[in-house]
């Protein structure tokens, strides 16, 4: 059978990473940007902003013409809509409705230009079909496939039922998971986000760590 190693002459021909940053400057000081082909997973206490700085570098990466996917299974469609459309706008262009104080939505025409601003460049799943990972996964890998994405987010784990991998251990289910996500950042050249999220915790707030992660380790 042919070896699977390379010679070190192959390696150093591989082609250099390509990194795509996510315009939140402090991040793309620590990371070079989100490299393609690679598997990142984010995650917060809760009301900790996850959302929101998802859908913030979504828009950056749209602004600078990458297109992103993207799977919202705490969210409803129209909710994630809503809630990146307010970001996009800014603090000039939306309204506060007159039912509710301090409740915002953003006028018709920024709401059409932001429409056209994206030009395709953004695909959100219908999480109201399914919650199967391997078909969440197939349908993920088969858009990103044919839009050429750039960036597939997947927020969060606990949304997506991962028994099908393994219904007698969740464990394994999740490791087989992540191992699933990242062949489809390599076979799709794309930065997969993955978020999940923490155990409970004693004693207040403090510095995540990456043994915090609730789950399988492998994650």
């Amino acid at each position: 059978p042919r070896s699977t190693l390379f010679p070190y002459t192959t390696l150093f021909r591989s082609r250099s990473p390509e990194y795509i940053l996510t315009g939140i400057n402090a991040l793309d000081r620590k990371l070079n940007g989100l490299e393609k082909g690679k598997l990142s997973v984010l995650s917060g206490l809760r009301a900790s902003a996850k959302s929101t700085i998802l859908s913030e570098i979504i828009l950056n990466t749209i602004d600078k013409g990458y297109t992103s996917v993207c799977y919202s299974g705490e969210l409803s469609d129209k909710s994630f809509i809503n809630w990146m459309m307010r970001q996009a706008a800014g603090k000039r262009h939306v309204i506060e409705t007159a039912k509710y104080k301090s409740h915002y939505c953003v006028d018709r025409r920024a709401q059409n230009m932001i429409a056209d601003w994206m030009g395709g460049k953004f695909w959100l799943y219908n999480n109201t079909k399914h919650f199967k990972s391997m078909e969440l996964l197939e349908a993920l890998e088969q858009k990103s496939i044919e839009v050429n994405a750039d960036l597939i987010v997947i927020d969060n784990l606990m949304a997506v039922d991962v028994a099908s991998l393994n219904n007698n251990n969740e464990y394994d289910a999740q490791t087989k998971f992540m191992w699933k996500l990242k062949e489809i950042a390599e076979a799709c050249n794309a930065h997969v986000i993955l978020v999940a999220h923490p155990r409970k915790r004693q004693g207040g707030f403090g510095m995540l760590r990456l043994d915090d992660i609730a789950g399988s380790g492998n994650i």
